[in-house]
C-alpha cells in the first residue's frame, strides 16, 4: 500500500516513453488517503485498459465511492481506457474534470455527488465518446461544459 505524504499537492501518474504496457485495473483508496492532493493527473499509457485486459469491468477505469476527498482538479490526458467511471461521492470538492485526447474512451459516468462543486467539465479530442452520464448534484455549479472534438469534428 502506498503512503501519501501531506506535503504533496499534485500527483502525476505517467510512464517514461520506453514503458507502455502498464495497466491500471482498479484504484483502491480509503476516504482518508491522499488528504493534501489537490491536483491529480493521469497521462500516457498508464491508464491502458483495452478489451484484451483482464478487467472485470471490460476496460473501464473506476474511481471508487468517496475517494479523493480533497482533489480539486482531476485530469486524464492521452489515456487508452475504454471508459471512465467515478462512483458516488468521488471528488466532491473537485472544480475541474478534464478528459483529453483519450481516443478509445467511449463512456464517461459520474455518480451522484461527484464534483458537486464542479465548475468545468472539459472533454476534448475524445472521438469515440458516445455516452456522458451525469449523476444527481454533479457539476451543479457549472455554467457551461466544454465538449469538443467528437467524431464529426475529427473528419
Amino acid at each position: 500500500r502506498r503512503t501519501w505524504r501531506s506535503w504533496c499537492s499534485t500527483v502525476r501518474f505517467a510512464l517514461p516513453p520506453e514503458r507502455v504496457e502498464c495497466k491500471i485495473g482498479s484504484i483502491e483508496l480509503d476516504e482518508s488517503d491522499a488528504p493534501s492532493v489537490k491536483t491529480l493527473v493521469f497521462t500516457g499509457a498508464l491508464c491502458c485498459a483495452d478489451s484484451r485486459s483482464d478487467l472485470a469491468s471490460g476496460g473501464t477505469l473506476t474511481l471508487p465511492s468517496h475517494c479523493f476527498q480533497s482533489v480539486e482538479q482531476l485530469e486524464f490526458v492521452h489515456c487508452h481506457m475504454q471508459g471512465l467511471e467515478l462512483q458516488e461521492g468521488a471528488c466532491p470538492v473537485g472544480t475541474l474534470l478534464e478528459l483529453s485526447s483519450c481516443r478509445q474512451c467511449e463512456t464517461l459516468v459520474l455518480g451522484k455527488d461527484c464534483f458537486s462543486q464542479g465548475e468545468m467539465l472539459r472533454v476534448t479530442r475524445v472521438p469515440n465518446l458516445y455516452l456522458i452520464e451525469v449523476g444527481e448534484n454533479a457539476f451543479e455549479n457549472a455554467e457551461a461544459w466544454n465538449i469538443s472534438g467528437g467524431r464529426s469534428a475529427e473528419r
